[in-house]
């Protein structure tokens, strides 16, 4: 009997499967006893508009469960927003009769209705609706897997939504795009987007929505085998969940911890919480998550080594698959048949089982359970004696595997999960910093109340002041009065007093002199240093000038020596060359002879000369626009099979209009760097790649070759940097060396206009 391992990608791919139990969980009960009270309400409401926002209700309740009912209430609504006039309520039909078509797997019935509701959003200015739209576009794409326009709607509505400010939506965006992130096996990215809706949510107060984006993030956790974050996210999601009464999700939550504890080996919780969200999964009829609770029974009876139980749950869970028409569901579940096959040495189901999953997990490019199919077909192969195939698919197993490398995502992920819980406390400081600056003014109002009461006080003993002063001057004048009298009596004094008086002006007169001198000479000082500060500052300002004037010279005879080669290049082709091209016919006519062949062969080395000469004054490549010109200088260095150039250039930037003399000097300095990095720098990979920034754009060059010191740049003697520089200044542009010996090096310029 073949015995091997059980594998721990059996049970990740459960996890993938439950990313569709996500958004709203109503049962069809509910919306069944909502449908009949909106009737009832609708037969006898005679407000039109009224009546068109009970319709609205009723699409949204019944779109999911009755298409016939949808339909016939569709019609009617369509008709009525005609009447009204009402294209905003038109648009609402339209999406809603959209997504009825997509809750019975007809998308191509959906989106002819979803363009029409885009149109008319579009056409009424409804900005927030367009995003919706966009959202269910996206959805639509998403279920036909197709990845590529899933992804460009869910941009578009992400630029809707925050063009309008509408957090809620952003939030949600970012939940989908995360889902669909996780869904392709591209962790890290889905995590980043995740905790930044959770993020919003949080500060939004959003429980519900929480729980959603909790339970999104348990799962790629659970995949990079990261189970404390796991567990932390997923016991988050069931709180949440439990505080709105969201039975459908919560049964979800319960299924994946049930899966974690089991990949724990901690088999009674596991069973404890499978236990927990299988009836609800029945309740509510999630086909989904009964699969899912029958995939988790398996694992366990695999654990117990009870292969024959095991498949049987797993066969089941293969049903609900096949029922739900879920590629990703049938492929998981084919990987654990296959397993439980070969665990019981059941080699022909193993073998027809493996047959049927590969192609399908090819398809719709499921790496990571075609790595865990490739594993399995080694098994299989070694079990039939099959050498060959066992060692072929080894190295295919190996090589699919490299490329999903988890180490790098963990990192990656480690430090969005720290980037994600520093905004929070950051949030949380800010809050407490305005509650302290809040109080601090408080504090101030009440210190400036108290400083305007002991003004006032201030005052009232100013004026008292005042008074006592009046009183003291009246005292003062009758002593005044009393001391003229003495003042006879003591002019004699007054005399000699008048004789010192008079020896202290001398003296004072003296001091007065010699300050005034010093002052003088240290004006003089003052102003000597002013004068020289002065000169070094109209000096400076001259060399800028100079500068200035100069690099204005240099630019101009750039520019000039441009269009002069641009100029010769053109007369070269016009006039030599139509000359030389006549000489040529007028000597093929002429009677031949071998002096004749010798100089027809003098003109077309001439004519091919000259071409040549036209060519570097001016690509002939430029002529088809800037990048058509670098791609065409790419395929011939790759046409030397010694160095293979990759560039890479966006749609948006390819339409942008040069002007001329700009191409021509962006293009050489393109052909100078590739030079070098292809002679000096021995590179056998050259990346090209070019980005908006601003009215311009950024170029960047790296290889692959044994890089160069940068402080050697300066002090080269070559025209080769001298010119690229040059050429770049006169852009108005910057650039960036960076390089290590053995190390490759990267050229980053950056051109702000072209």
């Amino acid at each position: 009997m073949i015995r091997s391992h059980l594998s721990h990608h059996r049970s990740l791919r459960i996890l993938i499967a439950l990313i569709l139990l996500f958004g709203p969980m109503v049962t069809m009960a509910q919306n069944a006893d909502e449908a009949k009270k909106l009737q009832a309400r609708l037969s006898v409401e005679l407000d039109p508009r009224k009546k068109m926002s009970l319709y609205l209700d009723m699409l949204n309740a019944i779109g999911d469960f009755d298409s016939t009912g949808t339909e016939k209430n569709a019609a009617a609504a369509y008709q009525l927003a005609d009447k009204l006039k009402d294209k905003k309520s038109k648009t609402e039909v339209y999406r809603q009769h959209a997504l009825m078509y997509m809750s019975f797997n007809d998308v191509p019935k959906a989106m002819p209705l979803f363009n029409k509701a885009l149109e008319l959003a579009i056409a009424n200015n409804e900005k927030i609706m367009v995003g919706d739209i966009y959202n269910n576009i996206s959805n639509a794409y998403g279920q036909v897997h197709n990845t590529k326009l899933s992804d460009e709607f869910m941009l578009k509505a992400l630029k809707e939504y925050q063009m309008q400010n509408s957090e809620a939506d952003v939030a949600m965006v970012y939940a989908n795009m995360g889902s669909n992130y996780s869904r392709r096996g591209e962790y890290t990215k889905a995590i980043d987007y995740l905790l930044k809706s959770l993020a919003i949510r949080e500060r939004l107060h959003n429980d519900k929505g929480v729980g959603s984006v909790a339970f999104n993030i348990t799962l790629p956790y659970k995949f990079l085998k990261r189970y404390d974050e796991a567990i932390k996210y997923n016991q988050l999601a069931i709180e949440k969940l439990t505080l709105v009464k969201n039975e459908g999700m919560l049964a979800s939550a319960y299924a994946v911890k049930g899966s974690i504890f089991r990949s724990l080996k901690k088999y009674d919780e596991a069973l404890l919480y499978i236990n927990k969200a299988l009836p609800l999964f029945e309740k509510y009829k999630n086909m989904a998550g009964i699969r899912n609770s029958y995939d988790n029974i398996g694992l366990l009876y695999s654990e117990k080594k009870d292969f024959n139980n095991a498949l049987k749950y797993f066969l089941m869970s293969k049903q609900v698959s096949v029922n739900l028409n879920d590629p990703q569901g049938i492929v998981s579940a084919d990987v654990n048949i296959v397993q439980s096959a070969l665990d019981l040495g059941d080699l022909p189901k193993a073998g027809s089982t493996l047959n049927e999953a590969e192609p399908l997990a090819k398809k719709y490019a499921f790496k990571e359970d075609l790595a865990e199919l490739l594993k399995l077909r080694h098994s299989y192969a070694i079990a039939m004696n099959d050498r060959a195939g066992a060692e072929k698919s080894l190295q295919s197993y190996l090589a699919l595997k490299d490329s999903l490398s988890n180490s790098d995502i963990n990192k990656q992920i480690s430090e969005l999960q720290t980037r994600y819980e520093t905004e929070k406390k950051d949030n949380q400081i800010a809050l407490l910093n305005n509650e302290k600056h809040i109080n601090l003014l408080q504090l101030k109002n009440q210190n400036l109340a108290l400083a305007q009461k002991q003004s006032q006080l201030a005052q009232k003993d100013q004026y008292l002041q005042i008074n006592q002063l009046e009183i003291k001057n009246q005292r003062q004048a009758n002593d005044q009065k009393a001391q003229s009298i003495k003042t006879l009596q003591k002019q004699s004094r007054i005399r000699e007093l008048e004789l010192s008086n008079r020896d202290l002006q001398l003296k004072q007169r003296n001091i007065l002199i010699t300050a005034f001198c010093v002052l003088l000479a240290a004006g003089a000082v003052l102003a000597y240093a002013y004068y020289n500060r002065y000169k070094v500052k109209q000096e400076a300002r001259l060399q800028a000038a100079i500068h200035k004037q100069q690099e204005i010279e240099s630019r101009s005879l750039f520019e000039g020596e441009q269009k002069e080669r641009i100029r010769i290049a053109r007369d070269l082709h016009d006039s030599i060359g139509q000359m030389l091209s006549v000489v040529k016919m007028n000597l093929s006519n002429a009677p031949q002879s071998e002096s004749t062949g010798a100089t027809l062969n003098l003109v077309d080395n001439t004519i091919t000369e000259v071409r040549n000469i036209s060519h570097n004054l001016i690509p002939e490549e430029l002529n088809f626009g800037l990048f058509a010109a670098l791609e065409d200088m790419c395929d011939k260095i790759n046409s030397s099979n010694t160095t293979q150039v990759t560039i890479n250039v966006p749609d948006e930037l390819r339409e942008h209009q040069f002007e001329k003399t700009n191409e021509l000097s962006i293009y050489r300095i393109v052909q100078e760097v590739l030079s070098n990095m292809v002679k000096h720098a021995r590179a056998s990979h050259i990346e090209v790649e070019a980005t908006p920034h601003g009215d311009g754009f950024n170029l960047m060059i790296k290889d692959n070759g044994k890089g160069f010191d940068t402080s050697q740049i300066n002090k080269s003697k070559g025209l080769g940097w001298k010119n690229i520089a040059a050429r770049v200044n006169m852009l108005d542009g910057k650039m960036e060396v960076r390089s290590e010996l053995l190390t490759g090096t990267q050229i980053e310029i950056i051109i702000p206009k072209a």
